[in-house]
């Protein structure tokens, strides 16, 4: 590429949805894992709605939905907060699902939510905790840090989001039937909380499962670049969870000033980042050689594009 143009990346967002593979074992009681993320605000930008799942019919192919996001605080003490409440359980203009009208109290996403779950009651719908947010990643730092923050914040979450107590007047029990912990991303200090992290939620989970009968579901984000997943004791985290959500996506974006493939499945000379193992192969071998069992790693496909302004019409931008 010319270093007369500095090209500019832009996110051309093609679906809200971004889609998990994986197979799985039997012990799962399912043959596959097809999940995909529902971005809470989607409702804004997209004018995307839970009801538009069951509409196009992907709600009859699903088996989880990631629900993103729920907000991590450490202050006064490590808890679980909703992050738009407007958009999760107060809006009454969403689209019925059912076609049953909603009738509150609990109305947004939430009231889709549970539509959408009496239509299908096999599907497994889990609140993505964190995301991209420094606030969270610090959040997740502090909580983590310690045995007493760990256990309030799985405690907290549970009671939110599990137990359904969304808000005063407000009761959703079973809403969600998890957790994906998006924790972006443990640095090296951080290795050990974070495993004891999943632990506490995945010990808390199963003690509720006693009273409940039921079996909930734990995943983790798992990122896609080795300077990130070195800081995760790949082998022991994954034996808490049930299935680990890897980024398949993001090797270029808005961060890079040439055009390149934002989810290439294998490395190319071509590439101008080859070499750095930032392809979906070279990360599946790195988790499986790190010791994650194959039936848990489930591959992110993104269903959206990146795109770069100011390249120069030579070999089509490339």
């Amino acid at each position: 590429m010319s270093k007369s143009f500095t090209p500019r990346s832009c996110q051309i967002i093609l679906l809200t949805f971004l889609m998990l593979l994986a197979s799985v074992v039997p012990a799962f009681a399912q043959d596959k894992i097809l999940g995909g993320y529902f971005e809470e605000w989607s409702i804004y930008y997209a004018g995307y709605n839970i009801a538009n799942l069951q509409q196009n019919g992907v709600a009859d192919k699903l088996t989880h939905l990631l629900y993103a996001f729920a907000n991590v605080t450490a202050t006064p003490a490590p808890a679980c907060s909703i992050a738009d409440t407007w958009a999760d359980y107060v809006s009454p203009y969403l689209p019925s699902v059912s076609g049953v009208p909603y009738s509150g109290p609990m109305f947004g996403n939430f009231a889709a939510i549970q539509q959408l779950k009496q239509l299908h009651p096999q599907l497994k719908v889990l609140i993505s905790l964190g995301g991209a947010s420094a606030a969270n990643t610090a959040a997740f730092v502090t909580a983590a840090s310690t045995a007493a923050g760990r256990q309030a914040l799985a405690s907290s979450c549970i009671d939110l989001f599990v137990n359904g107590n969304i808000a005063a007047g407000i009761s959703a029990p079973g809403l969600f039937d998890g957790f994906n912990i998006d924790w972006e991303f443990p640095t090296a200090t951080d290795t050990q909380n974070f495993t004891a992290l999943l632990k506490e939620f995945r010990s808390q989970l199963k003690a509720l499962g006693k009273t409940t009968g039921k079996k909930y579901v734990m995943s983790f984000d798992g990122p896609a670049g080795s300077q990130n997943y070195v800081n995760i004791d790949l082998r022991n985290a994954a034996k808490q969870v049930d299935f680990i959500t890897i980024d398949g996506y993001n090797y270029a974006g808005s961060w890079d000033t040439q055009t390149n493939d934002a989810s290439p499945l294998f490395d190319s000379k071509r590439d101008p980042l080859f070499g750095q193992g930032l392809d979906i192969d070279s990360t599946v071998n790195a988790y499986l050689e790190a010791g994650v069992p194959p039936h848990k790693y489930t591959m992110g496909l993104p269903l959206y594009g990146a795109g770069w302004t100011g390249v120069p019409n030579v070999n089509h931008g490339l």
